[in-house]
């Protein structure tokens, strides 16, 4: 239900579309000159394609830019407030407007725009909403390999090797081909005659079979990713059942190490090929063909998903639930919003082959997650870094060291101080991604569990900000060594 005041912009620029038409028409009732009515340059060509049509004559009227531009900022108030308003897909809510808009201004009832505005709206609202679906997605792509399982799950994302779907998709493809088929007779039949040689030309070429097209989509990729989404505009359900599974891969590539997720991948992502031809000679004769082969999919070993299940619960709670966060179109928590690009910039580092921007999305990842205050950039990267990253056996002190050469080949590599980078250009990135993952999933288990904070946190800024006050004072002797050491200007918490 629009607000009076939307309503009354609602008016304004339905009544916009109206006096461009009636201007437009004067002008070319008249015979005034083509760049009085339209202008010139190429934004002429828009305005002389800027139509609108009465569906019930197949009238077209031309309204200009201007007043197309009318449709889109009616669609936007309309879907304004909307509990459902990201399940829409604003095209085709501006498109339904334009259809139908001249049906109620024409209309033998003799409405003005005050009294069918909000019938209209609705209607058009209630049309594309009914439109929307249920869509179960299937996606293929490059997963991690669970000891001997055909099927998995992890979280709202069910992963089917290839061969155990094909089956299923030969009879579901095979339908589809038979409902397109008989479509495309009615419409042969139902053709102007010069339409008719294009379905001759085209019957002279046989047509791909089901088992072709399933095995063009999966090419060069082993798994399918089946992912239910909620009810929402069909745009809308592909492009979060694309960002789930993303996610999935990235969350996945997150609980192996160093870089054994580095291949988990959509089928059209690009990557390494498994082959890789090199040509090489001495001198000018005698080329050389070198050929390297990567084979298999990355694994992990026997008990691996049930070590996982019993000691990181709180990660993969967090993992699903930001999974799942985007199939239901919602906004999760700041915690769980920056623990997410995290991951994705993790994924991202271990992907790259080139070690300097390797190390830039690793320090990125980390820099999302350390909040710094009152500029401390650099102090609060190696402490909260640190503090994060430690485990059994490896305590802050040995990782900010670590923290504190990514931060300054970081700052080296994106300043251009290549005198600088010499000397680690041939160093391991190996380090700096096994700190990158170890503050990741540190992080994760704050974002669950923020038990210092009382039940009642949901993982605000604040809420994390405080949080770390508090494993900064937990660690206090170990944080003033730190601040001492580096000679930082820190708060340190008692």
């Amino acid at each position: 239900m629009l607000t009076e005041h939307d309503r009354q912009i609602c008016i304004e620029a339905a009544e916009l579309v109206l006096s461009e038409m009636e201007r437009i028409h004067k002008l070319l009732q008249a015979r005034a000159p083509f760049k009085e009515i339209f202008g010139e340059g190429y934004g002429s060509v828009v305005e002389v394609t800027s139509k609108i049509k009465h569906s019930e004559t197949g009238q077209e009227f031309n309204c200009g830019r201007k007043g197309l531009k009318s449709f889109r900022k009616i669609a936007s108030i309309a879907l304004k407030g909307r509990v459902d308003a990201e399940d829409f897909e604003p095209s085709e809510l501006i498109d339904r407007l334009r259809d139908t808009f001249l049906s109620y201004a024409f209309s033998d009832r003799g409405w003005r725009i005050t009294d069918f505005i909000d019938t209209w709206v609705d209607a058009s609202l209630s049309y594309v909403r009914r439109r929307h679906h249920y869509y179960t997605h299937y996606i293929p792509c490059v997963t991690l390999q669970i000891e001997n399982e055909d099927r998995y799950d992890f979280g709202p994302v069910t992963f089917l090797r290839k061969g155990l779907f094909r089956d299923q998709a030969m009879k579901l493809l095979s339908n589809a081909e038979l409902a397109r088929n008989r479509l495309s007779e009615r419409t042969r039949r139902n053709a102007v005659p010069g339409l008719l040689g294009c379905w001759e030309r085209k019957s002279n070429r046989a047509p791909k079979s089901p088992e072709q097209r399933f095995d063009e989509l999966t090419e060069g990729v082993g798994w399918i990713a089946r992912i239910a989404v909620p009810r929402c505009a069909h745009a809308i359900s592909e492009a979060r059942a694309e960002a789930a599974l993303r996610s999935s891969l990235s969350s996945l590539s997150l609980l192996v190490q160093r870089r054994e997720g580095a291949n988990l991948r959509l089928a059209n992502d690009p990557f390494f090929p498994a082959e890789t031809n090199k040509l090489s000679s001495k001198g000018d004769t005698n080329i050389r063909v070198s050929t390297s082969w990567k084979f298999g999919e990355p694994a992990v070993k026997v008990g691996w998903r049930e070590y996982v299940e019993a000691e990181g619960k709180p990660v993969l709670a967090v993992m699903h639930h930001l999974i799942q966060c985007i199939l239901d179109g919602n906004s999760p928590s700041f915690g769980f919003q920056i623990a997410h690009r995290a991951i994705t910039w993790y994924a991202d580092a271990i992907r790259d082959p080139n070690k300097e921007t390797c190390l830039v999305k690793c320090a990125t990842a980390i820099e999302c997650l350390v909040l710094p205050e009152n500029q401390q950039k650099t102090p609060a990267f190696v402490i909260r870094g640190a503090l994060f990253a430690q485990r059994q056996g490896q305590p802050m002190s040995h990782w900010a060291p670590i923290a504190r050469r990514l931060y300054k080949k970081r700052g080296d590599i994106v300043h251009g101080n290549i005198d600088s980078l010499k000397a680690v250009r041939n160093e391991s990135c190996d380090k700096d991604i096994e700190f990158t993952r170890n503050v990741i999933l540190q992080f994760l288990v704050f974002c669950r569990q923020l038990q210092p904070l009382g039940e009642d946190r949901v993982g605000t800024k604040e809420d994390l900000l405080e949080l770390y006050r508090a494993c900064e004072g937990t660690f206090h002797d170990e944080v003033v060594k730190i601040v001492d050491e580096y000679k930082f200007k820190w708060k340190v918490i008692p």
